[in-house]
This record gives C-alpha cells, sequence and structure tokens, in this order.
C-alpha cells in the first residue's frame, strides 16, 4: 500500500475538487485509512477492492487528467492559429 501525507492526498484532490469534504467520505467509507492525528492517510485496498469493479480499478485518473490538459492546450493553439 502506498502511503501518502495529508499534504499529499489533499494537493491531488485539489486538482478536482475542494478536497476536505471528499477525503472526509472517503475515510468514513473506510476506503482511505488516516492515523488518529490526521497527518498520514493509506489507501484500505481490502475495501477498495470490496466495492470497485475490477476494470474499474485499473483507470488512472492522473493519465486521464493529463490527457484532458493536453487536449485542452491543443483546442487553444487551434483556436489561436484560427
Amino acid at each position: 500500500m502506498q502511503r501518502a501525507t495529508k499534504t499529499d492526498v489533499e494537493k491531488l484532490l485539489r486538482r478536482l475538487v475542494n478536497g476536505g469534504p471528499i477525503r472526509r467520505y472517503l475515510v468514513d467509507r473506510r476506503c482511505v485509512q488516516r492515523k488518529e492525528k490526521g497527518t498520514n492517510y493509506r489507501a484500505n485496498q481490502a475495501m477498495i477492492n470490496a466495492v470497485i469493479e475490477p476494470e474499474a480499478r485499473s483507470v488512472e485518473p492522473q493519465l486521464i487528467y493529463r490527457a484532458v490538459q493536453e487536449e485542452r492546450r491543443q483546442r487553444k493553439r487551434a483556436a489561436g492559429a484560427v
């Protein structure tokens, strides 16, 4: 299991939306475990495997995010070239 600090988790989630409510939701649903002080988080892979279909687990959000960003850059370039 990969470990991340609270700061790491918040940075990642801030790219999408306000990370606080999502982080709490994931902890409440036991998809993410946290240390008592809330300083470190870890994915609860057993819970994730129980609630997410195997095909969906192979999706890599960072790759999707990068592809969307690149598509936006290309559209802006194309619009500017017209």
